[in-house]
């Protein structure tokens, strides 16, 4: 998996910034392992530490715990993480892990470390990816909560650490792209790619930088398009994506290519003999 990419879409920055009674105060907490991607056999222990550091002016206190967590297509058509107690999700390794302090207090520009075990049993039958989050809440102590218009008020901030847990050879990434077709209001407009996405993998799919192309009978590239970024969790129904190429092209029969770039670097390709309209 994109590793950099994926940090992005997780709060691995969080700055706070509040004022209160005429005062104003500012806590700034940072994630320095804002992703932990490991490849463990049944049986293994590892060991390990996510770093937090305080770069505001005010100590913090921490509240560590874990959660499942998984990726869902919204109604607004994106992609957003659902999140679950622990050991309630399919593909979750919550279980496996342990760590310390659950609670714990980050001086003034100063860092602390959080740091935890994972133990992958060995008593049942493993395969792919499995998945946690550890999350990380920030609150300023209790001297410094402030109240406005008569109410208490506290500041908090939360982060976390995803981590991403695959066995030992038996990782199997398999997207399929099918039921590709091409359709337009008319022979101005652009055209609009559909196409059904079945993952039958065993890990999270997260596919990046997609992109369509319409090519001739005589090979000369056509129209093209970008894909929408998605991301297929293992078992997740098929999933229908459209996108509208840039330019214009005659009608005719083509040669339409989608693909994309998953877990940086599986190369899902679907290709389709359409009729453009």
């Amino acid at each position: 998996m994109d590793s950099k990419k994926l940090a992005q879409t997780i709060a691995c920055l969080a700055l706070a910034l509040v004022a209160f009674a005429g005062q104003a105060f500012a806590f700034h907490l940072r994630n320095q392992d804002p992703i932990v991607q490991l490849t463990l056999n049944p049986g293994d222990v590892h060991q390990g530490s996510i770093s937090l550091s305080n770069s505001g002016d005010k100590p913090m206190r921490i509240s560590a715990y874990l959660q499942d967590w998984q990726y869902k297509y919204s109604s607004q058509g994106d992609f957003e993480k659902e999140f679950a107690a622990p050991g309630t999700m399919g593909r979750s390794g919550s279980n496996w892990i342990s760590f310390f302090p659950n609670n714990l207090e980050i001086p003034p520009r100063g860092s602390a470390k959080v740091e935890y075990t994972i133990r992958v049993p060995d008593d049942q039958p493993l395969e792919g990816g499995y998945y946690s989050v550890m999350f990380f809440e920030g609150m300023a102590p209790e001297s410094q909560d402030g109240t406005q218009g008569g109410v208490n008020v506290k500041f908090s901030t939360r982060m976390g650490s995803l981590f991403l847990i695959n066995i030992e050879s038996t990782v199997r990434q398999d997207m399929e792209i099918s039921d590709i077709r091409a359709s337009r209001v008319d022979a101005a407009s652009p055209l609009r790619i559909e196409a059904t996405l079945l993952t039958k993998a065993n890990v999270l799919m997260a596919c990046k930088s997609g992109s369509f192309h319409f090519m001739s009978p005589e090979g000369v590239v056509g129209a093209r398009g970008d894909l929408p970024d998605i991301h297929l969790w293992p078992g997740s129904e098929p999933l229908k994506i459209q996108a509208e190429s840039l330019g214009n092209l005659a009608g005719g029969r083509y040669n339409t290519v989608l693909t994309y770039d998953c877990n940086k670097g599986e190369i899902v390709i679907g290709e389709s003999e359409l009729a453009v309209p």
